[in-house]
C-alpha cells in the first residue's frame, strides 16, 4: 500500500514537473531565482522518489 502511494505520488510529481516545463516554454520562470528554485526542488523530489 505504501509502495503504491509512493509510485502514484512520484507519477504526479513527474506530471507537475512536465506541466511546469510546458507552461514555461521559454524558460523565463525556470531561470528566475525564486521560481527556478521550485523547478529544481520538484526535479530533486521526483528523482529521489524514483529511487525508492
Amino acid at each position: 500500500m505504501l509502495e503504491t502511494w509512493i509510485e502514484d505520488f512520484s507519477d504526479r510529481m513527474n506530471e507537475a514537473y512536465k506541466d511546469m516545463h510546458l507552461i514555461d516554454a521559454k524558460g523565463v520562470f525556470e531561470a528566475d531565482d525564486e521560481v527556478g528554485e521550485v523547478f529544481t526542488q520538484l526535479k530533486d523530489i521526483t528523482e529521489q522518489l524514483s529511487k525508492l
